[in-house]
């Protein structure tokens, strides 16, 4: 279908999406991952915002078909977290499961730092915010998701987050009490 696929060498998904980064020609770079399906019109809802020259990015949803107690449980709190930034003109943080960023505003930023090898999204939102970068949340740009279903999954992945969490704080302290995501 014309679409080129990059391999990188065993790197974290900083590293790969700064691969995707340099190969890439157009102005606006989308991101989705690869437990991810984006509905029909997804690239033309994640990228509608960029119409405004003043917009550097944009970040759509998750959505669910699962049935799962775990994975419905996982599904609100994003929901939550949805409803929180719908309130917001700007928000902070972009997850890149559903992203679309001007090209000149990821590589004015360096792209992702490969050093962190979770929350690369979050330690680069707040780096485009630090720098008056304006980004906006984008409902209508949907991608469905399989969440964990097990508690074990989730108390593993809200580890993991733990860990990671601080290292991004740490460069941003601000951030410790209030972030659009949270």
């Amino acid at each position: 279908a014309g679409v080129k696929v990059i391999r990188t060498q065993r790197g974290r998904p900083a590293a790969a999406r700064n691969s995707g980064i340099a190969a890439a020609a157009g102005a606006i770079i989308c991101f989705t991952d690869a437990d991810c399906e984006p509905m029909a019109d997804w690239l033309v809802n994640i990228t509608a915002p960029f119409d405004d020259a003043r917009i550097s990015a944009t970040k759509g949803t998750y959505a669910t078909r699962q049935r799962s107690l775990v994975a419905r449980f996982v599904q609100l709190e994003y929901e939550d977290k949805y409803d929180h930034m719908a309130r917001e003109e700007r928000i902070d943080f972009i997850d890149t499961y559903s992203a679309a960023y001007r090209a000149s505003a990821l590589r004015g930023q360096g792209g992702f730092d490969p050093r962190f090898d979770y929350l690369e999204d979050q330690e680069l939102s707040f780096r485009l915010a630090a720098s008056d970068h304006t980004m906006v949340f984008q409902p209508s740009a949907v991608v469905y998701h399989t969440h964990v279903e097990s508690i074990w999954a989730y108390f593993r992945k809200k580890f993991t987050i733990g860990y990671w969490k601080p290292q991004v704080v740490r460069r941003f302290p601000d951030r410790a009490v209030r972030a659009s995501h949270t």
